[in-house]
């Protein structure tokens, strides 16, 4: 769903270049937003590819600091899709993007623009892919590492891979509290903030949890798929922690969707304080 929603992105971009539209710029604002969806739910899963080939880095880092990127378009360089992709992670990939789609208006955006843009555009395809890619056909692909758990080096049994999808549920988790949210709220920094030029941290949030409740519930609610779940296991032995777990994994992506509209606006409005602090507890 990732690499389809970037192909779509990527398509949108280069349809806006060609065709230099406000209507155009809303749908690509769009369609990164709708990008973003299947990348933050994925982000539970910060482990195997993801970390060891910098694929997270590569679309995710963040903040950006508009003075570099602006040293970026200023420079003589041709931004082309490969000099992008061997940039510093903060100078492409999602957060790029979305300073020059909705951080410009369509009169800014000029061929320069444009060029880095489209160029980002294009490495965030690409790199989506070979995330794809080294899941299921790679040599040999991460997917068939983790179901073959026991029986590899990697995974030398099954434990040791539930630990480490738990591990990666715990780490978002404590991202979210802790870094995304706490960060520029306890410093009152709107640089800070996650996707602040588009407005969609608190999405971003709220899916990073939802995340979670598809690796805890065993389902993948974008592509529509269940299957068995850690929910299943803690619930053979403790049923009540299981739906204490579902209610509260829950509550968290409620208190999260609490916060007033922009969190950028929220962090630095002392009436919006409690619902922040309620999210981040």
């Amino acid at each position: 769903i990732l690499s389809t929603r970037a192909t779509a992105l990527r398509q949108a971009v280069e349809t806006l270049e060609g065709n230099r539209t406000q209507q155009n710029l809303e749908a690509a604002q769009q369609e990164w937003i709708q990008t973003r969806v299947p990348w933050e739910q994925s982000e539970s899963w910060l482990f195997g590819p993801v970390d060891f080939s910098g694929f997270d880095p590569a679309l995710d880092s963040w903040p950006v600091n508009r003075t570099d990127l602006d040293a970026v378009l200023s420079s003589d360089n041709d931004l082309t899709e490969g000099f992008v992709a061997n940039l510093d992670p903060t100078l492409k990939g999602f957060h790029t993007a979305e300073y020059l789609l909705f951080d410009f208006t369509i009169e800014e955006l000029g061929d320069r623009e444009f060029e880095y843009l489209v160029g980002t555009a294009r490495d965030i395809e690409t790199t989506a892919q070979d995330l794809v890619d080294s899941w299921i056909v790679g040599n040999p692909p991460f997917g068939d590492i983790m179901k073959a758990a026991g029986n590899n080096s990697v995974f030398p049994s099954q434990q040791s891979a539930l630990e480490q999808i738990i591990e990666g549920m715990s780490i978002i988790l404590d991202e979210v509290a802790n870094g995304k949210i706490a960060d520029p709220f306890d410093n009152q920094d709107v640089e800070a903030v996650e996707s602040q030029f588009s407005f969609n941290s608190r999405q971003d949030f709220a899916d990073d949890i939802r995340g979670v409740q598809n690796v805890y519930l065993g389902t993948n609610t974008l592509a529509g798929l269940s299957g068995t779940s850690l929910n299943d296991l803690v619930a053979q032995t403790n049923p009540a922690l299981a739906t204490q777990m579902e209610q509260e994994i829950q509550a968290s992506i409620n208190a999260i969707l609490a916060i007033p509209q922009p969190f950028r606006d929220a962090i630095l409005d002392p009436d919006a304080a409690d619902e922040i602090i309620a999210a981040q507890n």
